[in-house]
């Protein structure tokens, strides 16, 4: 384990431990590299749209996926300018202390949606979809899949 000046990731001031594969050290040329979405220009960073992954895939460049759950990890997910946002129906277990994701629903992965799209301005939106939402007709999981983009604020689900 090495702390790692948080600046390097956030411009802050706090630290940050990093475990490292292997427990080989690492440094903070390792560290962009783990992060590898880190902008280190200066430009205003712009909205990610199907066509920004798209060229992204055919030009070979990495795409970059991050879990977030609520606002904090909403807002990290933008300063780090990583491409794409998942809202993962794993937030029953991981935020909400559930022993299985199928317990989570709608409402709450709605909730969910709404306070990461407020942080995460640039990424593109991803949402899961919990059980039961979409497999008992297709007229619910269009039903449902709108709800998403309407009020959770997601581009695709």
């Amino acid at each position: 384990m090495i702390n790692v000046s948080c600046q390097t990731i956030l411009n802050c001031t706090r630290n940050v431990t990093i475990r490292c594969a292997n427990n080989f050290t690492c440094t903070s040329l390792k560290l962009m590299r783990f992060y590898s979405a880190i902008r280190t220009n200066t430009q205003t960073p712009k909205k990610v749209t199907i066509t920004t992954l798209q060229n992204l895939y055919t030009n070979n460049e990495p795409i970059t996926v991050l879990t977030a759950h609520d606002y904090p990890s909403g807002l990290f997910v933008e300063k780090t300018g990583i491409e794409i946002c998942l809202v993962g129906d794993s937030l029953g277990m991981v935020a909400l202390g559930r022993k299985s994701v199928n317990q989570t629903t709608i409402e709450e992965m709605l909730h969910h949606c709404r306070a990461v799209s407020r942080g995460a301005k640039n990424p593109f939106l991803v949402g899961d979809m919990p059980f039961g939402s979409y497999e008992t007709s297709s007229k619910d999981a269009l039903r449902n899949a709108i709800r998403y983009i309407k009020e959770g604020n997601m581009e695709v689900c």
